[in-house]
């Protein structure tokens, strides 16, 4: 339930949760107060930052590696107000976050939140969610995924699972091709007004042939691809 506020100049590492965490923002009319995550850094956690239906978060200027996973805005039945909405990403570096906490950790593993085990290995995952913005930061060496964006399959409200208005743009990936990620973007095509690029480095997508990838700005429908959808969830 918070409204407003700032984590600011912190360090968050080997949790068994995430490194920093807002959720359940109650929706706001007019203009919403943010919460600022800036000059931050997060490593060595299952999530580096994870975001239950979260709203009006800007998370800027902070660095995000070694985690299982860099940053998650997810949508969950476990809390109030899904799904995320209205939530920035920008400058941010976010790289290496391949850390498998399955095969050791230096602390004792917990339930997660989802009946599925957390992908290793992903730079941003929004997991459902509305109008959030991935932009202007740099993304390399996540060996599954830099950018991925997935239909909340596992939610109950069914109406808060799919993907809305969210914008990955002017970010770049591979560190200029040193330290590339398994793939730079993954989108199953879930929902609608949900646009990609121009993005710099980008080599490799799922689905390969680029057809969910619709270029900023966009609006109407999205091209669904379920090999795609499938494809992340044997992940």
């Amino acid at each position: 339930n918070s409204v407003g506020g700032e984590m600011i100049n912190d360090v968050a590492a080997w949790n068994n949760d995430s490194g920093f965490y807002i959720g359940q923002t109650p929706p706001q009319t007019g203009t919403p107060k943010r919460t600022i995550v800036r000059n931050v850094s997060s490593y060595g956690n299952v999530l580096g930052f994870s975001g239950t239906n979260m709203r009006y978060v800007t998370i800027t200027k902070s660095k995000w590696f070694n985690n299982g996973l860099g940053i998650v805005p997810n949508a969950l039945d476990s809390e109030k107000y899904a799904p995320p909405e209205d939530n920035v990403i920008t400058d941010n570096d976010i790289f290496w976050n391949n850390f498998n906490y399955y095969a050791g950790a230096p602390f004792k593993l917990k339930k997660q939140a989802t009946s599925a085990p957390y992908p290793i290995g992903v730079g941003v995952l929004l997991f459902g969610g509305r109008r959030s913005e991935v932009t202007k930061n740099r993304i390399y060496g996540n060996y599954l995924v830099g950018v991925g964006a997935l239909q909340q399959l596992l939610l109950k409200q069914k109406d808060a699972a799919d993907l809305i208005g969210n914008k990955v743009h002017d970010n770049v990936f591979g560190l200029g091709g040193a330290d590339l990620n398994g793939r730079e973007l993954f989108y199953d095509g879930n929902g609608s007004d949900n646009c990609f690029g121009p993005n710099v480095g980008v080599t490799t997508t799922t689905p390969s042939d680029g057809s969910t990838f619709a270029p900023c700005p966009f609006t109407g429908a999205n091209a669904f691809n379920q090999a795609a959808q499938t494809e992340a969830i044997n992940w």
